[in-house]
């Protein structure tokens, strides 16, 4: 039987936790030493460690699913109650905070304007440069995040697929095509037109990290489950 919590995804999503709070904390911190600073610097990678998570345990459970009646309807609202609530609150929060204490500016990028905040609730904020992290700091994850739900259907189906009639080590390839795609997104436009955060944080970009969660899980699926 497929186990319904897998203990070493939360160990993963543990040591994500633990990255980038090691990160943020350091930033708090002028006098660090330089060996200290890089090293709490790579704790920005922790989100990319969410994302891999993210990717494996959505597969888990999407496989552990595949029969269910209107599975994707379903899915997006599984997803949705489960992200939304908690974001709202952070908006409620950080929109407070900008209209009584108005020299709170920590994190912000971009502006928080009604056209951000709306993209922010309709949690499409990941598509827009002004509103990827203008509402809430750090925000664009979950921008990203709900950006990979959208594509995510799509993708396990299609990745299921090339799994089934070529083995898992098939989707490398896809991969590393977007890999290269996107690092040639990062380096000509996103620089050239001063967006490069935003193409960094872009879910395009951010491809590569969920679909190495979703071959991760391809390899484990085939080593565990007997009538993969």
């Amino acid at each position: 039987m497929r186990p319904n919590k897998l203990l070493y995804v939360d160990a993963m999503r543990g040591w994500a936790i633990l990255m980038v709070i090691g990160c943020h904390q350091a930033q708090a911190f002028k006098n660090l030493s330089a060996p200290i600073k890089l090293l709490a610097s790579y704790g920005q990678t922790g989100v990319f460690l969410f994302f891999v998570a993210s990717a494996f345990t959505l597969c888990n459970s999407a496989f552990a699913r595949e029969n269910e009646n209107h599975a994707t309807r379903n899915f997006f609202i599984r997803r949705f109650f489960r992200i939304a609530p908690l974001y709202y609150a952070g908006m409620a929060l950080y929109l407070g905070l900008a209209a009584f204490v108005p020299t709170y500016t920590a994190g912000w990028v971009g502006d928080r304007s009604a056209v951000s905040v709306a993209a922010n609730i309709a949690l499409v904020h990941g598509f827009l440069p002004t509103a990827f992290t203008g509402v809430v700091p750090g925000g664009w994850s979950i921008g990203t995040e709900c950006a990979f739900y959208l594509l995510f259907p799509i993708l396990f189906a299609g990745c299921m697929k090339l799994h089934r009639l070529f083995g898992w080590k098939i989707l490398l390839v896809p991969t590393a095509i977007v890999a290269a795609a996107s690092a040639l997104i990062l380096a000509h436009v996103g620089i050239t037109n001063g967006l490069f955060y935003f193409w960094y944080d872009f879910v395009f970009n951010q491809l590569p990290i969920f679909m190495i969660g979703i071959t991760l899980f391809s390899s484990f699926a085939m080593i565990c489950f007997s009538q993969f």
